[in-house]
């Protein structure tokens, strides 16, 4: 994840995001993996695209199906 979007989280370092506070890339990677983040892409319509970090995941299984209101 910190390889395909490099440019995006160099060019944030010192505004505050991430939170962690990196040197370099290479940095920004090892904390990652030692705090165990991962990355998710999100890939939806109309250009609303990007990615999650996140350092828990839980997987719940729906016991209903969504219900949308009409």
């Amino acid at each position: 994840m910190v390889e395909q979007w490099g440019e995006l989280f160099a060019s944030r370092k010192n505004y505050g995001w991430p939170l962690v506070k990196f040197e370099d890339l290479a940095d920004l990677s090892r904390q990652f993996g030692q705090l165990g983040v991962v990355g998710y892409r999100i890939m939806g319509s109309f250009g609303l695209d990007g990615f999650v970090l996140a350092s828990t995941v839980e997987h719940r299984r729906r016991e209903l199906p969504a219900e949308f209101a009409s």
